[in-house]
């Protein structure tokens, strides 16, 4: 990140800037004097060094103990490795931490040149191709099953935490080095670093075997923010690549085109430059599609601000029912320009009754944009819809490169560790309302679960403690089955915040409907079974309507859950002696 320091966001853009553009070495492995076994130990040790002089908290995620075993295995099989699988057992090393912004590089004297032309996503149902150089056409929108003699999946994992990662949905982004020749033939994934042997199933169910050749590159990181569809190369390399959503023009004239332009594709695919918007008249909707987060102009706009007050103004004047933020591809930028388009929504009449906010999360949201959702559901009403980021509210950051003495491989390392909620919270994501994923038909056939499902909700969108307060405890509990019976398989979403239906339950009991703060409480608490604040609630709710048997069963669940609340035990106390 730049500018104010405590705004370069949880997870900052540090990486993204040091990283966008820029082209390591110049030589191939294979040009170069093999580094010897003492060099590699001095590198191994001053990669220690490095991290524990600069990360806050680098054994937060793996003990010490682990970490340095892990490390004199690898100083112990120096002598029969090879240079590259040297280098990706380090890699794993330092993705052990499990941090994205702490990441080493197969860069220096030891860099990856091999990279083959064809770009992978992981979709639910398995990994695909998105993308792949003209020749290789017929791969596009093919389920990958073999990868060389492994299966796809497989090869996935073992190359998934070679990039460093935050949690389980930022991991899933990790197809990078399935497109690296040298890092498949380092872990034995293929034999010959230059040739992908290749099974896949067409839309069809029938299976082929392709050979894909690769092409001498030296390492760059630059492709990965431009798109998942993009494979390793130049920008000029883009002219001769094509993807799944338009195989009629070529990444390069995609990139250039100007998203009104792009009708027939789905709005996340009509551009992924830093921030575009798109009115959608017919809906009463404004779409807005954040990729970076920058201050500096774009197209007919000379500065962010300067684009989104054209959007208020675009969005106020036609009064939109519904506003939808799409930050799903959105890995970072200057967070200092946040606070002030923050404040637009708030200072909106648009925004003050709740549910027509709406703010697209994904794998990739990360860094600024990881601070960017947390300032919105701080300070706004939105709700969440898609997938969660690639990383917690409270995470690691601003990441300082340094170069190891001998390999000059590079290394990236966080120095600041950046907490957004309370220091008590050691969740890895940050839950969703509406769960929206991707499979691979959506996305080869142009449908888009997020955007689709906000634009088919009828009205705004309620959530159950505001359906309870205003339409009692039996519409709360069958709007809670039913999107139950609809998300429950995600372990990532979230039914309701336990605070406000805690309020809703306590305020219906005070006021004199019993029945409905009975039901608010009993959705509370099958979702919240662990909070002795629910338990609290409910209790002195029941006591003071007399029920005084169940609301010491409350009081005792509560004070298991937290045995030093005084309140409990008092309570129990008094009702027990009676």
């Amino acid at each position: 990140m730049t500018g104010i320091r405590s705004w370069s966001v949880a997870g900052p853009l540090t990486l993204l800037i040091l990283t966008q553009g820029v082209v390591f070495g110049a030589v191939s492995i294979a040009n170069e004097k093999a580094i010897s076994s003492a060099e590699w130990k001095a590198d191994i040790a001053e990669l220690v060094r490095l991290l524990e002089d600069n990360h806050p908290h680098p054994y937060t995620r793996i003990s010490r103990q682990k970490f340095n075993s892990q490390r004199q295995a690898i100083e112990r099989d120096l002598d029969r490795l090879t240079q590259p699988e040297i280098v990706v057992r380090l890699m794993n090393l330092v993705s052990s931490i499990r941090d994205g912004h702490t990441v080493l590089y197969p860069s220096g004297k030891v860099e990856f040149r091999k990279w083959f032309p064809i770009s992978f996503y992981k979709f639910g149902d398995g990994i695909y191709v998105v993308a792949a150089e003209g020749q290789y056409r017929d791969l596009i929108g093919t389920r990958v099953t073999r990868i060389g003699e492994t299966e796809a999946e497989s090869a996935f994992e073992r190359t998934a935490d070679m990039l460093g990662s935050d949690n389980e949905f930022g991991r899933s982004w990790n197809t990078f080095y399935l497109s690296s020749g040298d890092t498949l033939a380092a872990i034995g994934v293929i034999k010959n670093a230059e040739k992908l042997p290749i099974v896949v199933q067409g839309r069809d169910g029938r299976r082929s075997e392709t050979v894909v050749t690769a092409n001498d590159l030296p390492f760059s990181l630059e492709h990965r923010f431009w798109g998942e569809m993009y494979p390793p190369g130049s920008d000029e390399a883009a002219d001769h690549v094509f993807a799944a959503f338009d195989n009629q023009r070529s990444l390069l004239e995609w990139r250039r085109s100007e998203p009104k332009d792009l009708v027939n594709l789905p709005l996340h695919l009509r551009s992924r430059r830093a921030y575009w918007y798109q009115y959608l008249p017919d809906k009463r909707t404004m779409y807005v599609h954040l990729t970076h987060v920058t201050d500096g102009g774009r197209g007919e706009f000379k500065s962010f601000a300067e684009f989104y007050d054209h959007v208020f103004k675009v969005a106020e004047e036609n009064k939109v029912e519904k506003f939808i933020l799409d930050i799903r591809y959105n890995s970072g930028g200057d967070g200092t320009v946040l606070i002030p388009f923050v404040h637009k929504f708030i200072k909106s009449p648009l925004f003050e009754q709740p549910g027509r906010l709406f703010t697209i999360t994904g794998r990739k949201t990360y860094s600024a944009g990881v601070m960017l959702y947390d300032l919105m559901l701080k300070h706004t009403n939105t709700v969440l819809v898609g997938e969660p980021a690639g990383a917690a509210r409270n995470s690691y950051g601003d990441a300082g490169t340094f170069v190891l003495p001998n390999s000059r491989l590079r290394v990236d390392i966080s120095t600041v560790h950046w907490q957004l909620t309370n220091s008590a919270d050691k969740s890895l994501f940050q839950p969703v309302d509406i769960p929206a994923v991707f499979t691979s038909s959506d996305y080869f056939e142009g449908r888009d679960p997020a955007v689709d499902q906000i634009l088919a909700l009828q009205g705004r969108y309620e959530s159950l403690p505001e359906i309870l307060r205003a339409k009692g405890g039996q519409a709360a509990k069958k709007e809670y089955a039913d999107r139950r019976s609809r998300n429950g398989r995600y372990t990532w979403w979230k039914a309701f915040d336990e605070g406000p239906m805690r309020f809703a339950a306590r305020d219906l009991m005070a006021g004199g409907k019993a029945a409905d703060g009975k039901a608010g409480f009993e959705i509370l608490l099958e979702q919240y079974p662990e909070s002795w604040r629910a338990w609290r609630d409910y209790g002195n709710s029941l006591l003071s309507l007399g029920e005084k048997q169940e609301a010491l069963r409350c009081y005792k669940r509560g004070l298991a859950i937290n045995p030093g609340y005084e309140e409990f035990s008092r309570r129990i106390r008094e009702l027990e002696g009676e």
